[in-house]
């Protein structure tokens, strides 16, 4: 190793570059590790995200199908007189006698 005047060392050797490029290339490999890592858990999360979403508009089309067969068959249920309600888009409205 070449050494200066004083008898102190003036630069990296080879083997102390080695090393350093080295550890460097494994917190490299380890950093695009965990990056590819998360680029597979951020789809799965999309997807079920997506699915999550999906599967809440179908239950909200099945409750909305539900309701609309309860709210058609109201009068049935109540037990009201035909002659004195009307249903017009699921409103019950009175019937005036002429």
């Amino acid at each position: 190793m070449p050494q200066t005047l004083n008898g102190n060392k003036a630069g990296f050797s080879i083997i102390e570059m080695l090393i350093a490029i080295a550890i460097l290339a494994m917190a490299l490999t380890a950093l695009l590790g965990m990056a590819s890592f998360s680029l597979g858990i951020q789809g799965l999360v999309r997807q079920t995200t997506q699915a999550d979403n999906l599967a809440q508009e179908a239950m909200e089309a099945v409750r909305s199908i539900r309701d609309n067969k309860l709210r058609l068959r109201m009068p049935i249920a109540l037990k009201i007189p035909a002659t004195s309600m009307r249903i017009t888009a699921g409103i019950f409205l009175p019937v005036r006698k002429v």
